[in-house]
């Protein structure tokens, strides 16, 4: 660093002249020209656009002729924006990390500005059926959004977060947010459902119990099921108990197209599948079978 003229503009008031090799480490061989701190950062600034879509900060020395690469600490020292693309570079090469660390990889788009919250991101996930994308926090959200129409489901089909697109979330995104769920707070109910779906496949998939002897947990958002055979029922996933004589699939009138009016206000109602608990227009809830009223 000296004072004086700048050998590329000829100003003495714009900065301290700096010299491309004194900045440079031990191990980079740099050129040996010097400019005042402004023309280093006009020169840094001007090719951060090829930096940010390399996603490398790897800034050339701009005299004609040398092909050599501005120090590292000289490019951060001239330019704000240079230190805000390295931040941004990091962060990027720490989602890949984590990424390959789960061995799969979404769709992504690289440096863009999400469509649903407008802030600028390194990676955006797109969902591979509509090409739909977003930031990793704007997915996580919609999927907790989403997690109680699932439960109600009783399956994971999240439909996708682009304006009126029908498409369900392809699962590498999911899987991506699931891994999420390890380290963020807001997204333990996606991780949850998940767990409590693949505890009911295995549960449907049980030979000693088929089908016919299976029966949903009737506890609003309980996504389980227990087994009839004994005097009561137990979902395996909650453990909520209930006697047989209550399970709507243990009784052979309910079925699709069956039809019984609601005691509180006499109103035919019709039940084409779900658990035990109804809850009619008027606003009283009942049990499906014995039409006693729903605690």
């Amino acid at each position: 660093m000296a004072s004086g003229v700048c050998p590329r503009c000829g100003s003495e008031e714009r900065g301290p002249v700096l010299c491309n090799e004194a900045l440079a480490g031990a191990f980079q061989a740099a050129c040996c020209h010097s400019a005042c701190a402004e023309c280093w950062r006009e020169c840094v600034e001007v090719q951060l656009a090829r930096c940010s879509a390399d996603r490398m900060l790897r800034v050339s020395c701009p005299v004609p002729g040398c092909g050599r690469s501005l120090a590292q600490k000289l490019v951060l020292q001239v330019s704000l924006a240079a230190q805000n693309l390295a931040n941004d570079i990091d962060r990027f090469d720490h989602e890949l990390r984590r990424l390959n660390r789960y061995g799969m990889l979404p769709d992504m788009q690289f440096w863009g500005s999400c469509p649903v919250c407008q802030e600028l991101s390194s990676v955006l996930l797109l969902n591979n059926g509509c090409n739909h994308g977003a930031c990793e926090e704007c997915w996580l959200k919609w999927g907790e959004s989403q997690v109680p129409h699932c439960r109600n489901q009783k399956q994971e089909r999240f439909r996708c977060l682009g304006p009126a697109c029908v498409e369900t979330v392809a699962r590498p995104v999911l899987e991506y947010c699931y891994c999420c769920a390890e380290t963020s707070a807001a997204a333990a109910e996606l991780k949850s459902l998940n767990q409590d779906i693949r505890r009911r496949i295995a549960l449907q998939n049980n030979p000693f119990y088929p089908e016919a002897v299976q029966v949903d947990c009737r506890r609003p958002g309980c996504v389980g099921l227990g087994y009839l055979g004994f005097d009561s029922v137990m979902c395996f996933i909650c453990e909520e108990q209930w006697p047989v004589s209550e399970s709507a699939s243990s009784i052979s009138e309910d079925l699709p197209g069956t039809l019984k009016t609601c005691p509180g206000c006499r109103a035919p109602i019709e039940k084409n599948g779900g658990c035990d608990h109804m809850s009619c227009r008027c606003g009283h809830q009942f049990y499906w079978t014995t039409l006693k009223p729903y605690p």
